[in-house]
């Protein structure tokens, strides 16, 4: 049977299915080749909220929220990493907001007001969005309990290329 595709398309289809992978590369590893038993937690730099480089505050978000509790999520990216190694399936922290005590979106990119805030304590990798400190008094809080959560939606460029993050400022019991 003959190849009906020309060889620049499979290239073209090829590239499409490498840049839509759930897991980014940084532009340093992309530009230098790999040597094959290098696992992806050495090729990937983690998500940090404890970035360097230019942080660029879109919006802050000075809430009164309610601990709806913990729950698993599960990856359903179409990269070989996923469900389990790509760094996006784990524990996620749920919080439904109840009220805003402050809110302020520097220009339009930022994250509008919303009524419910979640990300992830620990994912399947190890990796965690929160510091130590803020995942322990996350780990004391019971569903239901009242809390005052301020977050704040910012870019973040550094030498591991350029990604949107919202850490939390403050967790505080009411």
């Amino acid at each position: 049977m003959k190849n009906v595709f020309s060889p620049a398309f499979i290239s073209g289809i090829l590239a499409a299915v490498i840049a839509t992978s759930c897991a980014p590369v940084s532009s340093e590893s992309a530009k230098t080749a790999e040597p094959a038993s290098q696992t992806q937690e050495e090729r990937v730099p983690a998500p940090t909220t404890k970035a360097s480089g230019k942080i660029e505050v879109l919006s802050r978000h000075d809430t009164n929220a309610v601990f709806q509790g913990a729950r698993r999520h599960v990856c359903m990216g179409r990269s070989m990493l996923c469900p389990d190694r790509c760094g996006h399936s784990g524990t996620l922290a749920v919080f439904k907001i109840e009220n805003y005590n402050k809110y302020e979106q520097f220009g339009k990119y930022g994250d509008p007001q919303t009524d419910e805030f979640i990300f992830m304590l620990k994912s399947t990798t190890g990796e965690s969005d929160v510091p130590p400190a803020l995942a322990e008094k996350i780990a004391a809080l019971k569903p239901g309990d009242k809390v005052r959560l301020v977050w704040e939606h910012v870019y973040v460029s550094d030498e591991n290329g350029a990604r949107p993050e919202r850490p939390v400022r403050v967790l505080e019991s009411e």
